[in-house]
């Protein structure tokens, strides 16, 4: 079974930073990945880099065109997204975690609950039911102090993946983070053994566990 990977962020970086290697990984296996941007719209500046490091995962992208630092949550914003999940049917879904003290990644994941719970609960409602999981935050720390983290997918093999993707986000300055990414990694990987790993917690929305028992796609069910 060909597995569709999603990963709903607010701005163009974000799915490189926070599960690129993890994309990247659905790609080399024989899935696919797809990442959708809220912010910013394909012609744009850091429109253009999100479909340059999309393109270098692998992956295709959707951008729907918010504003930066602007982003709300919105009975607007719920129904776009909503229609682009009824559409593209994805198995496993990439979100920010709740507790990102970003108020962007904030807005970000409460839309997403609000599309997931009108997709899940309407007349087109998927016959398997994704399993959603919540990216890491900055230096592991959230709102209310450090995030917890389930969910370990090693990246070893897909990290120079993931740095060539980061790289196309020329606006950002990548050169300087990445070895702060590097360091994120190793500090994740050794918690699970891996030499880099990128970090989840495994989210139950609803009531719906979903149907995929883990993220890596090399231990996910035939």
């Amino acid at each position: 079974m060909t597995v569709k990977a999603m990963a709903i962020m607010a701005h163009p970086d974000d799915a490189e930073v926070w599960a690129g290697g993890t994309l990247a990984k659905f790609v080399r296996m024989g899935h696919q990945g797809q990442i959708v941007v809220m912010t910013y719209s394909e012609d744009s500046e850091r429109g253009l880099e999100a479909r340059e490091g999309a393109r270098r995962l692998g992956c295709s992208v959707r951008l729907m065109g918010y504003g930066d630092t602007r982003l709300r949550d919105t009975d607007d914003a719920a129904e776009s997204l909503v229609e682009i999940l009824v559409k593209e049917e994805p198995q496993i879904i990439v979100v920010h975690n709740p507790d990102d003290s970003h108020p962007d990644h904030e807005a970000a994941f409460l839309i997403a609950r609000r599309a997931l719970i009108k997709w899940y609960s309407g007349r087109d409602r998927p016959e398997r039911i994704p399993t959603v999981f919540a990216s890491y935050t900055y230096r592991g720390m959230g709102l209310r102090g450090p995030v917890e983290v389930d969910t370990f997918v090693d990246i070893t093999q897909d990290w120079e993946r993931k740095v060539h993707a980061l790289l196309a986000h020329r606006s950002q300055d990548p050169e300087r983070w990445i070895p702060r990414q590097r360091a994120m990694l190793e500090s994740l990987g050794a918690r699970a053994g891996y030499e880099l790993a990128e970090g989840f917690r495994r989210l139950v929305l609803f009531s719906e566990p979903g149907w995929a028992p883990h993220l890596d796609p090399a231990i996910l069910p035939p």
